[in-house]
């Protein structure tokens, strides 16, 4: 058995749905009319000739006449030189299709003064290849501290094409420079002297009058100086033995060429004898004044005048052996050499006899 719903249906109508698509249009507020479009013409140009298509333009640069006339090296501060050149260069970003010429030179020694100017602005520079005037006192003070003069120095910066500057200038540094040496010598003298003299009084050197004073070592060398100014000190340096005591070379010098006389002359007289070795060690007291081994054919001390004297010399062998060892050690050691060297020629003498 079936049951039946008895409960009304309802149905919903679904309407379709319509779509409207709208045009606006804005409202025009110009009042100015549109030009209208102006079509070109056609206008009946000429032809290029063919020969003036294949003609080639000859482009000439025109040097520049003061960069010819500039010639050989010159000495700059290169750091200087490149820091305004930077600076010209962007004067070239400023002033449009611009170019930068030499114009000329101005020599001032080794130091040159450059200028420039703009083509378009007639803008000019002037610059220096440094940035202050030391490449002249430079070359001044190296000339006469290494013992030179000015035609040294012209004569080497001429081989080497630099310009140089004239004398005059030269000389103007010069003496510029030696009242500067002599300022600063004069201070540093006095400071100096200062400080020895405090140092003198802290020793105790002072004088009988209240002087204070240092000893003093030298090395026998002082300046040699020729036109004008040569620095020659190795060749003004004199020999000084100071192992030697000054008492000792004072004795010795005199009789040096006593010494040479004395040998020969027994070398001469006794090359024949074995005695003659005993005379030439005998030599040197005989020269600086003991006689006891003496002989008559070298030695006329013991001899007595006519008046019944003697003649009497100062014996000065004491003197050097106490005062002066080095010295006598020195003249024994040169004399024992001459010594042994006749004895040996002897020897050989007296060999050669008996084979013969």
């Amino acid at each position: 058995m079936t049951t039946q719903n008895t409960q009304p249906r309802t149905y919903a109508r679904v309407k379709p749905k319509t779509r409207l698509e709208a045009t606006y249009s804005a409202p025009s507020t110009s009042t100015v009319t549109a030009e209208p479009v102006v079509e070109p013409l056609e206008i009946n140009w000429p032809q290029a000739d063919p020969e003036i298509d294949s003609f080639q333009l000859i482009v000439e640069a025109v040097p520049n006449k003061c960069l010819s006339e500039i010639s050989g090296y010159r000495i700059v501060d290169l750091k200087h030189v490149i820091q305004w050149a930077m600076l010209m260069e962007r004067h070239r970003n400023m002033c449009e299709s611009s170019q930068i010429d030499f114009v000329g030179e101005r020599l001032d020694g080794f130091r040159s003064e450059l200028i420039f100017k703009c083509n378009m602005c007639d803008k000019a520079w002037r610059h220096f290849t440094e940035s202050s005037d030391k490449i002249n006192t430079a070359c001044v003070w190296t000339t006469v501290t290494s013992g030179s003069f000015y035609t040294q120095a012209a004569d080497i910066t001429s081989l080497m094409d630099i310009p140089t500057m004239s004398a005059n200038k030269f000389r103007r540094i010069e003496k510029k420079l030696g009242s500067v040496w002599f300022e600063h010598l004069t201070e540093e003298i006095k400071i100096a002297g200062e400080q020895e003299r405090s140092i003198a009084i802290k020793k105790g050197h002072v004088s009988s009058d209240g002087v204070p004073f240092v000893t003093l070592y030298v090395d026998g060398g002082w300046l040699k100086r020729s036109y004008g100014h040569n620095y020659d000190s190795s060749s003004g340096m004199i020999l000084a033995n100071t192992k030697l005591p000054l008492s000792g070379r004072n004795i010795l010098k005199p009789k040096v060429m006593k010494l040479t006389l004395v040998a020969r002359k027994i070398i001469m007289h006794s090359s024949a004898h074995t005695a003659m070795a005993a005379d030439l060690r005998n030599g040197p007291l005989h020269v600086f004044g003991v006689h006891e081994n003496c002989k008559d054919y070298y030695c006329n001390i013991n001899k007595t005048l006519t008046d019944g004297s003697e003649r009497k010399e100062e014996n000065l062998v004491e003197s050097l052996k106490n005062n002066a060892p080095e010295v006598w050690a020195l003249i024994y050691a040169a004399n024992e050499k001459i010594a042994l060297k006749q004895v040996v020629c002897l020897m050989r003498r007296q060999m050669w006899q008996k084979t013969s």
